[in-house]
């Protein structure tokens, strides 16, 4: 060991001064590597023999200190010496117990079994196999041969509990038969102890055959209250059963808990008796909770338990009492203390307190339940109850309860709703509180007014302060998330919210003070805080502007949390408030606080306020100079919004705005400095080196064509400064076209004709410069007309150049033409669009899009008709998809401005009636539609023409085109994630059929390629089929409730899946097909079980057939790399779906169909064995 020398450890550790050894241990931890070391430490191991020695010390301090020591040095010994290490602790745990006890059991664990507890907790040690299996060889043989005692019990509850992993099925069968034997024929803390071994140990049993053996052993224990222990275990282990053995454990739980005994014998009451029943109904109770997954047919009888017990104390009567104080002359030393024996610790309150437990796992997990929540029975509820447990727990019923809830106008509402009242009423039930603000938030669903009012003014009448507590400031953020409509709350809940978080800001604790403010913003940002009287906004005002005024005294989160309070505070109820926007501008001064302040005063200023206040450019230089990206911004941000409000000098500005170069954000930095331009408050210093700086920035491709505020801070300068033009043009790359238009917008603004005519010329010419020239002009054309060309020259030109750059420039410069004067423009446009060829007539696709925005609806329809006639015209083709595309993404950009150009299509096709389809229209109006399911808005009458869209297309899913298909699907999974609505009402009876036969291979969209001398198989269809996977797995996610209120057949859904995609050739479809199962699994579970026991087992049968066809499927020994990993895509995803399928038919085998029941098991174990590498490396986690 490098930090300290060992044999002076040693001979530390071995000197008369105890203070001196207790060092010495304490040297050697600390001394320990960091890290777990690759090779033994020697003399590490030499330290050993001196840690046995002092766990031997008299001094108890030198003792402890021992024990701590072994387990950290795990890491650093061999195996050997760790084995060694751990039989020399348990020789010395258990050796001469006679002698050391003279024959009586110890009460306590010794220092050796407390040191070998503390190796055995060790993760180090768990993941040594090797060795915990020795160390399991070692010390099981010996436990067995030795008397019991605490020390024994404590070292195989720790050895169950964590090395049982390394047990085989034989030897975990022993131990459990030996640690049964250890519970029934010991009591007290053995039997305990034991017990809890059985149980970590039973979580290991995965064979069905000792599962049962066991429960045979447990049904002939005679001690009634150790059975149903040991029935509670095997229950919540999800043991196997038959209906024969449900009947009778319950059967004996009834009795056990004797809910017929009609009273107490007065004359031959025994308090003791009754406590040990109570105790036994207890562990009834738990064991009937444990198993009440598998008591459906029982529920009756359940409800019937439930309901005695729910109110069960059979001390608190009055003749009870007349008993117990009948005898005046006996004279109890203390009388209160019985009394309160009598009413409180018999463990009825525990019965009581399990009731509720399980009324409560019931509503979860059965809606079977449901109809036997009667008024009688959640009156029986006991919320009143004297004991703070059982009414605090009761408090948790009634919130399952609330949770079935479908109106407010059931009359179990009601009744809890008045029960929430009168507890709030009481103040020794304060502490409740929290459980009630989870019982009120549940019933808010129902927005129901009168329980938060009810709330507030019991709050107000018990002059509740919160102090910040966390219970509260949730419950206030659940009321105003809920309650968001003004009016909804009163000025009295507002005004207490205020109240009481005003209060709390005196707290010290950070982040109660975080959440305090958090709580504060959404109070001001809720409509009714404008109720909050005048009085408590200006106390808050000047709480949180003392605390960002005194910064220093708060951290920084706090004070950040506070302005931004205060920025809400200023835009809702106190506005144009100077003293607050003061405060602000003073903390830019401040670099923790510049960048909140910044935001805040952005809020305000955005706003609209006309305030001005204590502005400084200066502090805004400064950080938009030195400050981080984000605070670069909003400084820029800001400045844009208060230069309009000083006069003062904006050179510093403009000054750091050129020292920074920023690049990232031209449209800020140009629209603060068109706004110094423009206001003649830039001076002619500056001006220069912006321009230069602009040319930079062109060049440089940072400039991009909607740079708008750049290329209007260009026209500004154009009409101010006549040679710009010439800088510009000596400087600019003419390659990019931000280039063509910034020259372009000088023109214009300068009135350079001669300039323009001199492009003109060169565009006749079609000299070096062509393309620039087409672009200078566009631009220029959208403002001014030419003396000699018109657009019909781009027209003719469109179809004489083969360049594709050169006709897209072509086309935006026609779109800018047409701007210019549209009512004249669009008629040239549409003319030519019909006389263009259709390969370059695409490109004039281009010119519509700019255009729109500013078409009348008269010309939208013009456009809308022209287009259609030419595009109805192109033959149908995948090469023609492209250019479709396009089309149809133009024709939807005319509907989301003028829908009723839709109802054309809606009167043509929405009768299903035609019989033959024009492929290129209908694959264009499924673009169309793909553009309308994004970009609509969602009124009833853009829901209505999506929804008729949607239905009309279902029917396309069978015309014989693979494009068609995918758009079609495509859309529908899109309308599925974005307006579910319109796709859920077609489903069943339209949509699922159609899409239940794109799951089969079809024929005709196989094609054979040769490959050399190998022919190939493509099936083209596959993505079809994928997609449609897509599909159901999306379906799959939506809720029971949703699916059921459309009448979805997951039945059919799973039917398919199952029946095509489990048997699919493709290995990419079969590994769909798993991963939708799983899906199909985690959120309808009851609803694929009851498939797989459909038809007696048979499908079933059949899943594990195609299950087993895919895992038996060979790899080819010359397989290629895609071929190997499309080959353990599918190993994994068969097995990891098994698993899951797996984990819910466990729970079911008592019901499986016995051929069902067998071929699963065998399928099971075939994939264990034979395929064991797949199964232990497949997640379990399910939801991926």
């Amino acid at each position: 060991m490098s930090t300290f020398n060992i044999n002076a450890l040693k001979d530390k550790s071995l000197d008369v001064d105890p203070d001196l050894r207790f060092m010495a241990l304490e040297d050697f931890r600390k001394g320990l590597p960091a890290e777990k070391a690759n090779t033994p430490n020697q003399a590490i191991e030499a330290f050993i023999p001196v840690l046995f020695r002092l766990l031997k010390d008299e001094n108890s301090y030198v003792q402890n200190s021992a024990v701590k020591s072994f387990e950290p040095i795990i890491g650093f010994i061999s195996d050997k010496a760790l084995i060694k290490m751990v039989q020399g602790l348990f020789s010395l745990a258990v050796i001469d117990q006679s002698d050391s006890t003279r024959g009586l059991k110890s009460f306590t664990t010794s220092i050796p079994t407390m040191t070998l507890k503390s190796l055995l907790n060790s993760p180090i040690l768990l993941d040594k196999k090797d060795v915990c299996r020795k160390i399991m060889e070692f010390v099981l043989p010996k436990t067995k041969e030795l008397s019991v005692t605490i020390d024994v019990v404590e070292i195989l509850a720790d050895l169950t509990k964590n090395l049982s992993y390394v047990l085989v099925k034989d030897e975990i069968y022993n131990l459990l038969v030996y640690l049964l034997d250890l519970i029934v024929n010991h009591k007290g803390i053995i039997s305990k102890r034991s017990i809890a071994s059985f149980e970590y140990l039973f979580k290991y049993v995965k064979d069905s055959d000792i599962k049962t053996k066991i429960l045979t052993l447990i049904q002939r224990v005679s001690d009634v209250l150790v059975k149903f222990q040991l029935y509670s275990i095997a229950f919540k282990n999800k043991v196997s059963v038959n209906d024969k053995l449900v009947q009778d454990v319950f059967g004996e739980v009834v009795q056990a808990l004797d809910i017929n005994q009609s009273s107490i014998d007065l004359d031959d009451f025994d308090y003791d008796s009754l406590v040990e029943l109570n105790i036994i109904r207890e562990q009834s109770l738990t064991l009937l909770a444990d198993m009440l997954d598998i008591l459906t047919p029982f529920y009756d009888k359940v409800f019937d338990i439930i309901f005695h017990f729910l109110s069960f104390n059979p001390l608190q009567r009055d003749d009870l009492d007349t008993f117990i104080d009948s005898d005046d002359d006996i004279d109890f030393e203390d009388e209160e203390e019985i009394e309160d024996n009598f009413g409180d610790d018999d463990n009825s309150w525990k019965l009581r307190l399990k009731s509720c437990e399980i009324l409560q796992l019931c509503i979860s997990e059965s809606s079977l339940f449901f109809p036997k929540l009667s008024q009688s029975l959640v009156s029986k509820i006991p919320v009143d109850d004297t004991n703070d447990l059982v009414s605090n727990e009761a408090l948790k019923t009634f919130i399952s309860i609330a949770s079935t809830f479908s109106t407010s106008d059931d009359e179990r509402f009601t009744y809890i709703k008045s029960r929430v009242s009168g507890i709030l009423q009481i103040k020794s039930k304060i502490g409740q509180f929290p459980t009630l603000f989870a019982l009120i938030k549940e019933m808010n669903r129902f927005q129901d007014g009168t329980i938060i009012s009810d709330t507030f003014s019991s709050f107000k009448s018990l002059t509740i302060n919160s102090r910040g507590a966390s219970e509260y400031l949730s419950f206030y953020n659940s009321v105003l998330d809920t309650y968001v409509r003004e009016g909804a709350l009163s000025n009295s809940t507002v005004d207490f919210m205020a109240n009481d978080l005003i209060s709390a800001l005196d707290e010290k604790g950070i982040s109660v003070l975080t959440e305090i403010m958090r709580t504060l913003k959404k109070l001001l940002k809720n409509p009714n805080s404008i109720f909050i009287c005048n009085d408590l906004v200006v106390e808050l005002k000047v709480a949180l502007l003392s605390k960002v005024s005194n910064a220093r005294t708060y951290s920084s989160d706090f004070i950040q949390n506070c302005i931004d309070v205060v920025a809400v505070l200023a835009t809702t109820i106190v506005k144009n408030d100077v003293e607050i926007v003061d405060v602000l501008w003073n903390c830019l001064s401040n670099e923790i606080l510049s960048k909140t302040s910044l935001e805040a005063l952005l809020v305000i200023y955005s706003s609209e306020s006309t305030i001005s206040g204590a502005i400084s450019l200066s502090e805004l230089s400064r950080l938009i100079s030195k400050g981080d990206e984000s605070t670069y911004i909003l400084a820029l941000d800001l400045a844009y919004l208060v230069i309009p409000k000083t006069t003062l000098s904006t050179d510093d500005i403009i000054d750091v705005i050129l020292r920074r170069k920023g690049e990232n954000d031209i449209g800020r930095i140009f629209a603060v400095l068109n706004l110094i331009f423009v206001q003649g408050r830039m001076s002619p210093k500056y001006l220069q080196e912006i321009i230069e700086f602009s040319i930079s920035l062109v060049n440089s491709g940072t400039i991009k064509i909607d740079d708008n505020s750049f290329f209007e801070f260009i026209g500004n300068v154009s009409r101010a400064q006549s040679d710009l033009f010439f800088d510009l043009s000596q400087h600019l790359n003419f390659n990019l076209e931000s280039s063509s238009k910034a020259l372009a917008i000088v023109c214009v603004g300068a009135q350079l004709n001669n300039e323009i005519e001199k492009a003109e010329q060169l565009f006749l010419q079609q000299a070096d410069s062509f393309l620039f020239s087409i672009q200078f002009l566009g631009y220029v054309g959208k403002y001014i007309p030419f003396k000699n060309i018109s657009a019909l020259d781009f027209f003719k030109l469109l179809n004489n150049v083969n360049d594709e750059a050169t006709k897209e420039a072509i086309a935006v410069a026609i779109g800018n033409f047409t701007l210019k004067n549209i009512t004249e423009g669009l008629d040239i446009l549409l003319e030519n669009f019909s006389a263009t060829d259709s390969k370059n007539s695409i490109f004039l696709i281009t010119s519509f899009r700019l255009i729109l925005p500013d078409c009348t609806k008269e010309q939208l329809e013009s456009i809308w008709k022209k287009v259609w006639s030419e595009t109805k015209k192109l033959p149908f083709d995948h090469s023609v998809c492209l250019q479709l595309r396009s089309i149809g993404d133009l024709l939807g950009d005319i509907v989301v401005q003028h829908n009723v150009l839709v109802y054309s299509i809606l009167e043509k096709y929405g009768d299903n009636t035609i019989s033959e389809f024009n492929f290129t229209e209908i694959y264009t109006i499924s673009v169309v539609l793909k553009q309308l399911i994004n970009k609509l808005d969602n009124s009833e009458e853009s829901l209505s023409i999506l929804e008729k869209l949607i239905r009309i297309s279902a029917y396309w899913t069978d015309l014989l085109s693979i494009d068609i298909r995918q758009l079609v699907i495509g859309n529908f999974l899109t309308a599925l994630h974005t307006i579910p609505s319109i796709v859920l009402c077609h489903l069943q009876s339209l949509i699922l059929p159609q899409l239940y036969k794109q799951l089969s291979a079809e024929e005709k969209f196989k094609k054979i390629i040769s490959m050399g001398p190998s022919k190939y198989i493509l099936d083209e269809g596959l993505e079809i089929r994928k997609l449609t996977y897509e599909f159901l797995y999306a379906l799959l996610s939506f809720a029971n409730e949703t699916l059921t209120q459309y009448n979805i057949s997951l039945y059919e859904i799973g039917i398919n899946i199952v029946n095509k995609g489990l048997k699919d050739e493709q290995v990419d479809i079969i590994v769909l097909a798993c991963i939708n199962i799983i899906n199909f699994l985690n959120n309808h579970e009851q609803e694929f079980v009851d498939i797989i026991l459909s038809g007696d087992g048979e499908i079933l049968i059949s899943i594990i057939g195609s299950l087993k066809k895919s895992l038996d499927k060979k790899l080819s020994d010359k397989a290629s790399s895609q071929e190997t990993e499309n080959h353990q895509e599918r190993m994994k995803a068969v097995t990891k779906s098994s698993k899951r399928l797996a984990r819910s038919i466990d729970t079911l085998q008592c019901i499986l169909p016995p051929a069902a029941e067998l071929a699963w098991s065998e399928y099971i174990v075939n994939l264990k064995t034979k395929y064991s590498i797949y199964y232990m490396s497949s997640e379990d986690d399910y939801s991926k």
